[in-house]
């Protein structure tokens, strides 16, 4: 198994070089060997130690090749392991979801990886801000502090980051009436902030 993941990933990285020189024809004929590879792999040793590292570079192909059913497929795979890699592949299905337009389903997922004790710090903060992503297309404005309360499990400077983060986002995409929602409320609650006057 080990040699059939070494060949793998070294057509992962030859790809990977290819596409930086934007050399389009030798990064697809790499990025298809390393799908033989790791296809292969998973149904001869469907055990190995090195099957989480194959099914996220699976899932990187597809999710940046714009198959997204393909991609939710694969990481869904590698989120069930006990790899320390699961919870990354968990956040991808997150952004699958997003990219397809099913926010509800990228809400939820965002929000389990938040609330999750895995994954990093850094995987965490990054799947607070992308609940605030996911919230500014189906949420309400005067139900989200709430929300965003209870995602960061209690801890009052989170909920403040994510409820003014989703002010900045309504104003990003052009919703302004909702913009003006968060931050008559932020003013409300946090009246003598320094960083009040950005909020007008």
């Amino acid at each position: 198994d080990e040699v059939i993941f070494t060949v793998g990933d070294i057509a992962k990285t030859l790809a990977e070089e290819a596409g930086k020189r934007k050399d389009g024809a030798k990064q697809n004929e790499y990025s298809q060997v390393m799908l033989h590879q790791f296809s292969r792999l998973t149904k001869e040793f469907p055990r190995s130690r090195f099957i989480p590292d194959a099914l996220l570079a699976k899932g990187e192909y597809f999710f940046n090749n714009r198959q997204m059913t393909e991609a939710i497929e694969v990481y869904q795979k590698g989120a069930k392991s006990d790899s320390p890699l699961a919870p990354y592949a968990d956040y991808k299905v997150g952004w699958c979801y997003l990219n397809l337009k099913q926010y509800r389903e990228a809400l939820s997922k965002f929000t389990e990886v938040a609330k999750g004790n895995k994954g990093g710090k850094t995987l965490i903060q990054s799947a607070q801000k992308d609940v605030v992503r996911a919230y500014t297309h189906i949420g309400k404005p005067d139900k989200a502090y709430e929300f965003f309360g209870n995602v960061a499990k209690g801890d009052a400077n989170v909920s403040r980051m994510m409820f003014l983060l989703l002010g900045v986002m309504y104003y990003g995409q052009g919703k302004n009436m909702e913009c003006i929602l968060v931050f008559k409320e932020a003013l409300a609650k946090w009246p003598k902030d320094r960083e009040r006057c950005q909020w007008v």
